[in-house]
């Protein structure tokens, strides 16, 4: 399993489609906030432990939770991950990340609240996923993999995921 998780306009979505057209492999996309009470509990028992998953909603509503100000569930949910996925944090440098002027949105997932969401606490849900990675997924996952979409040297880094997809480890 390939997990891709990162801030808004880390790169995440470039990435993972880039990966499905080297590989043929169809991603598992994120699905956005929970719909109703209950139902990310039912979406996080429910998703797939292995492929390549663009966002998995046990790391990216726990993070989100906390911007929305609900409790912090990040160590809890992370038990619902399974350790032996390739971890690809999405992160470039704060001046990319923090623009959100070429933010995709994505129709019937990004909701009028969680946009607003976005914009308001972008700086905040950025923060806490640099925390999420260095406080819980570099001690949890098996591997864990620091991409920078903005850096020459991630030409490497793509092809040794493609390599893992089309050898089957994903």
């Amino acid at each position: 399993m390939i997990i891709v998780e990162g801030p808004d306009n880390a790169g995440k979505s470039t990435l993972v489609n880039w990966l499905e057209k080297q590989t043929g492999v169809t991603p598992v996309r994120g699905q956005g906030p929970e719909k109703y009470p209950g139902e990310m509990e039912e979406r996080i028992a429910s998703y797939p432990t292995s492929g390549l998953l663009d966002r998995h909603p046990a790391i990216s509503n726990a993070i989100y939770d906390i911007a929305r100000g609900k409790s912090d569930r990040r160590a809890l949910l992370l038990t619902r991950v399974p350790r032996q996925a390739f971890y690809v944090y999405c992160r470039p440098p704060n001046a990319r990340v923090h623009s959100l002027e070429t933010h995709n949105e994505r129709p019937g997932i990004d909701t009028p609240t969680q946009l607003e969401l976005i914009r308001k606490k972008h700086n905040d849900i950025v923060r806490l996923y640099d925390r999420f990675y260095f406080d819980h997924a570099l001690g949890y996952f098996h591997a864990c993999l620091h991409y920078d979409w903005t850096s020459p040297e991630q030409y490497v880094m793509r092809m040794l995921l493609v390599d893992r997809i089309k050898s089957g480890a994903a």
